[in-house]
């Protein structure tokens, strides 16, 4: 009997579902144009008019009768209303993750997080894609935050929908950044001035994505913070920047704007180095002027904005 009792539930729960129109959505809205295939009455609305949220990915819908004719009256459709379906189920398409939608996120988002070129980065799936993500349009990034590079890893690939939902996919894979790094010439001990011939430049596969230091920043402005040995990679966390102008430096500050042309001497209130914006004092007026360091000779006032 109990059993009897169970086939009649199960028989109850799928007859309906059986019975009804079932509308296959791919977009993360209901609109009238993916119900007029299946409702006529809909296709007298303007097919891109949202009508509701859809289902979850994956999920199922019951959509009755009643709803279905607020529906048509906020579209002001009225012939063919008395046809409407008892009910309909509305069913959230999914679509497997491609291989190279998944190539592209991971480039794009490690190109994005590190300041690299996306050409100098490799991916190499070693499993197939398994992730079912919604149909229709979404959005791919990697959370590529501490990532290993040159071995095997797991690579979470998120994905966000236009209406909010999102979901996070795990695939492994092998990630390779090639490009140039710098490492110690010598055994540098903490506080050393790092010069050209500190240091040796290497190329190939970088070892982690760390922020590395260039030929192009060694101006002879960089300390170490910390003890480095001969053949470790430098990198900025090791280092911090002498000031190219100091507090109290006597510099010139200069101000080009078309035909006009100013020179004055100006006297550092900041510390700074090359690029930076700081505050110094004009010696003839006394007035406070910010202006960016140039070099450690020049400044450049980019607007007359001074005050005392």
């Amino acid at each position: 009997m109990k059993f009897l009792k169970s086939i009649l539930l199960v028989a109850a729960a799928l007859t309906p579902l059986g019975a009804q129109p079932t509308i296959d959505i791919s977009s993360h809205v209901v609109t009238a144009g993916s119900l007029a295939n299946e409702i006529g009455i809909f296709a007298q609305a303007d097919p891109t008019m949202i009508l509701a949220k859809a289902p979850a990915p994956g999920a199922v819908r019951k959509v009755t009768q009643f709803q279905l004719q607020r529906w048509v009256t906020s579209l002001g459709v009225t012939s063919g209303a008395k046809d409407l379906p008892v009910s309909l189920v509305l069913r959230r398409t999914l679509r497997r993750l491609s291989e190279s939608e998944v190539h592209t996120a991971i480039i794009a988002s490690i190109a994005k997080a590190h300041h690299l070129d996306a050409d100098l980065i490799a991916v190499d799936l070693i499993e197939p894609i398994a992730a079912q993500v919604p149909a229709g349009d979404i959005s791919i990034e990697c959370l590529c935050a501490r990532l290993t590079l040159n071995e095997p890893t797991a690579l979470r690939v998120r994905w966000r929908e236009p209406g909010g939902r999102s979901g996070i996919e795990r695939i492994r894979g092998v990630v390779t950044v090639y490009g140039e790094w710098l490492e110690a010439a010598v055994d540098l001990p903490t506080r050393t001035t790092i010069g050209p011939s500190d240091v040796v430049t290497r190329s190939g596969q970088l070892p982690n994505l760390k922020e590395y230091l260039s030929q192009k920043q060694l101006d002879g402005r960089w300390t170490l913070m910390r003890s480095v040995s001969q053949g470790e990679p430098l990198t900025s966390n090791f280092v911090r920047s002498i000031p190219l102008v100091s507090r109290g430096d006597l510099i010139e500050l200069r101000f080009d704007s078309g035909g006009v042309r100013l020179r004055t001497a100006g006297r550092a209130e900041e510390s700074g180095s090359t690029g930076a914006l700081i505050a110094f004092r004009n010696i003839a007026t006394g007035q406070r002027i910010t202006a960016r360091i140039t070099n450690d000779q020049t400044a450049h006032v980019e607007a007359f904005r001074a005050n005392r």
